[in-house]
């Protein structure tokens, strides 16, 4: 995607690579009072382990897991497992496009407490809308997302770790 590849096939023995650690810009804030999860097509891997450590730790959080079709909802069966609807203050709800038509956002926002983070990965068409809706909505919410590129500004920075 962003050249690394390119730099690696021309690297030869004896070549000094400096690597960093991984980066993590899609982490749980801790102590907040409600989670949303949102959660669109392979964006459900790091939003099913959100869940995951939310439900161990006995969070308020409500979680939506959205998919073209039920076939594509590979990860409904563990959702289900985690038990989310068993908790008065919690939820899970699939939504499948050919089933229940488009997502309403606008809908979700309203429901969603003041004072809950949100969490959301998946396409970047669903992305766009839940940033414009929180955006553009009045209640306040702290929103993070996580993208399958880099950001612009990440691709624009010169490669220097290899010497």
């Amino acid at each position: 995607g962003s050249g690394g590849s390119l730099k690696m096939h021309s690297l030869k023995v004896g070549d000094r690579v400096i690597i960093d650690g991984p980066r993590n810009n899609f982490q749980l804030t801790p102590n907040t009072p409600h989670y949303t999860l949102i959660a669109g097509g392979i964006g459900v891997t790091p939003i099913f382990a959100m869940a995951r450590e939310l439900r161990e730790n006995n969070a308020k959080v409500d979680v939506y897991y959205l998919v073209q079709s039920e076939e594509l909802a590979a990860f409904a069966p563990h959702f289900e497992k985690l038990a989310f609807n068993d908790q008065s203050d919690s939820s899970y709800q699939l939504h499948c496009d050919d089933k229940n038509g488009l997502f309403d956002f606008d809908a979700l926002i309203e429901k969603i407490p003041s004072d809950s983070a949100i969490y959301t990965c998946g396409p970047e068409p669903m992305l766009n809308k839940v940033i414009d809706v929180v955006e553009n909505h009045t209640k306040t919410h702290e929103l993070h997302f996580e993208r399958f590129t880099i950001a612009t500004e990440e691709l624009e920075k010169e490669n220097s770790s290899l010497k």
